[in-house]
């Protein structure tokens, strides 16, 4: 949770007269100032990386499919091709 400069000031101001100046800067800086400082939780990036993972896995089951219906036209186009040249009269073509 970011702090916001109300909270960073009274904390600063009241820690100061109980430690040194430098111990104070030093723990605040462990406190985030604005939101996008805020560090990420591992909850957080281990959602992302199932997001990511799922798109990717999506991608490559596509183009599984699709290599899969591109082998199923060149058998249908051999068989094609095979009763084409039975019915010439020229016999199995391989």
């Amino acid at each position: 949770m970011a702090l916001s400069s109300r909270s960073r000031a009274a904390i600063y101001t009241g820690l100061s007269e109980l430690i040194e100046e430098d111990a104070v800067e030093d723990m605040l800086t462990n406190f985030p100032a604005r939101e996008v400082d805020e560090p990420v939780t591992r909850d957080f990036l281990d959602a992302r990386l199932a997001e990511v993972e799922a798109r990717i896995i999506g991608r490559v089951d596509q183009r599984f499919a699709a290599v899969d219906e591109v082998r199923r036209y060149r058998q249908r186009f051999a068989a094609i091709d095979e009763a084409v040249f039975r019915h010439a009269g020229f016999g199995a073509c391989r």
